[in-house]
């Protein structure tokens, strides 16, 4: 599986991005670009790759340590 750690922006910082995005939807050639919905928006703090299913509980284990810290 594919497998990334990410945060979630706050719901104010969603919706002033959101904002922010719908002006840049109506320039020119915006149709032309692929827009994510607002609930896939994250920030990505580590990208995995393809990680075998046996380790990712102990992955999980491991971030959630390192978030708590």
């Amino acid at each position: 599986m594919r497998l990334f750690a990410a945060v979630l922006p706050p719901e104010d910082v969603t919706a002033a991005l959101a904002a922010e995005v719908a002006a840049l939807r109506k320039l020119p050639g915006a149709e032309g670009l692929r827009w994510t919905g607002r609930p896939g928006w994250h920030l990505t703090l580590a990208f995995y790759g393809e990680v075998d299913d046996d380790l990712v509980p102990d992955l999980s284990a491991r971030l959630e340590r390192a978030a708590h810290r």
